[in-house]
């Protein structure tokens, strides 16, 4: 895309779900949440200076609506007043039950949500926003991950006004895709004939010389589709975007091999079998660990795994016999599709993980033994494989004990996927996410 916008002011939380949504599409963004498009110490979202980076708010403002503060509001409404007084686009990003009273005070006539998520969409009419927009990059029945590209339809006078840009496809896909061949035309049909609420997910309003554009596309869920479309979107509005970074803060390479993991050790075992079953933890394979806890002298830490994926463990040694140790590695893996769900969807992609480890090893998977193998020597790669992973759809927690004889303390672990995309589409991290 050769866009004439170098930033768009973002106006919302840093870090939340659209701000990381649009990093990880590659557009560029200051903080537009002061007037002069940049932060309190004078840098941009991205902690560049201001001097030569700041956003140009008169050409393109993008508002997180689920990040709306009421009692900035009337400065907000004014800005976009004067965003679109001069011929910019004000983009207002997500509506919802909670924020509408705090959208409709911002727009100049009043939008309504209905009842209505989508798998996929259609576009409606020509517009420079959605040109770059295939119907591919609009059907998500089919993904291997975030099937759901609108979760909540726009109508009232807003759209009524408007111009829809994109809005829910009439053929609701899933019935298609996951029935039996001898129904699947039949439940099309009646699919499109059903009585519907309205669908549209983008809709357009021309505001003094500038207009104002209305979003309820999902943001939330940044899969490589969902990066796409964002891409095109932003693109068609004049960003130049930069490259995408979907494997931001993963701590899955792209090949699937475990590069981060949270690591504590060092604990003693009175010979090899104790250091394997005895609990250094208590409740053992239920923790949840986060980064500085600490079991008696020891703490938990974040630890990169080495050449060809192999977690180091020796360091973790202290004053004592060498021999029988035993270390803890944590990490979570994030699907958006359930995986232990085969009666309900046959379909799903397949998830295996080898473990690597010298010597031998205990595998807790949200909580529940996984595997155990008591194999003694040196690491080997390949020392055990699960098949059909049953990821829940959410967060999956993942708890290895390795425990050493004498030989050398290695740890690793790969995943695979039938379906590359999806194994592409999977976030991991170290630490606990919120909640956890």
């Amino acid at each position: 895309f050769a866009g004439k916008i170098d930033r768009i002011a973002f106006v919302g939380e840093a870090g939340g779900p659209l701000h990381a949504s649009l990093d990880k599409a590659g557009v560029p963004q200051a903080d537009g949440n002061s007037s002069d498009g940049t932060s309190s110490d004078g840098t941009s979202s991205d902690g560049t200076s201001s001097d030569d980076t700041s956003a140009d708010d008169t050409q393109l403002m993008v508002v997180d609506g689920s990040s709306l503060k009421t009692d900035t509001l009337p400065a907000l409404r004014q800005r976009m007043e004067n965003v679109t007084k001069l011929g910019g686009t004000v983009l207002l990003w997500k509506v919802t039950r909670r924020n509408l009273d705090a959208i409709n005070g911002l727009l100049p006539a009043p939008v309504q949500l209905t009842k209505r998520q989508a798998v996929s969409l259609v576009k409606r009419g020509d517009d420079p926003a959605t040109q770059a927009i295939t119907l591919a990059d609009l059907y998500f029945a089919e993904s291997p991950s975030g099937q759901t590209i609108l979760e909540a339809g726009l109508a009232g006078p807003f759209v009524e006004k408007g111009k829809v840009l994109l809005e829910a496809c009439n053929t609701d896909w899933l019935r298609f895709n996951t029935r039996p061949e001898n129904i699947k035309t039949v439940s099309v049909i009646r699919s499109e004939r059903e009585s519907k609420p309205g669908g549209a997910a983008l809709v357009a309003m021309p505001v003094g010389k500038g207009r104002i554009l209305l979003c309820n596309l999902e943001s939330s869920t940044p899969t490589p589709q969902h990066v796409e479309l964002v891409r095109s979107l932003m693109g068609g509005l004049g960003v130049k975007l930069g490259e995408p970074r979907l494997t931001s803060g993963s701590v899955l390479a792209a090949d699937g091999t475990l590069q981060e993991a949270l690591v504590i050790g060092g604990f003693q075992g009175t010979d090899f079998d104790n250091a394997l079953d005895q609990d250094f933890l208590g409740a053992e394979g239920s923790v949840a660990p986060k980064p500085g806890e600490k079991i008696g002298d020891l703490t938990w830490a974040k630890r990169a795994a080495g050449e060809g994926g192999v977690f180091d463990l020796q360091p973790l040694e202290v004053a004592g016999p060498a021999s029988n140790r035993a270390a803890y590695l944590s990490f979570w893996v994030y699907s958006s599709r359930p995986l232990d769900e085969l009666l309900a969807q046959p379909d799903v992609p397949q998830i295996n993980v080898t473990f690597g480890a010298g010597e031998a090893m205990k595998v807790w998977f949200n909580g529940k033994t996984l595997a155990e193998n008591r194999t003694r020597g040196p690491i080997d790669s390949n020392r055990q494989t699960f098949n059909a992973l049953p990821l829940k759809k959410g967060w999956n927690h993942f708890l290895i004990k390795v425990a050493k004889g004498s030989d050398a303390w290695r740890f690793s672990a790969r995943f695979a996927c039938s379906n590359p995309q999806f194994l592409s589409e999977l976030q991991s991290a170290s630490e606990p996410p919120p909640g956890k």
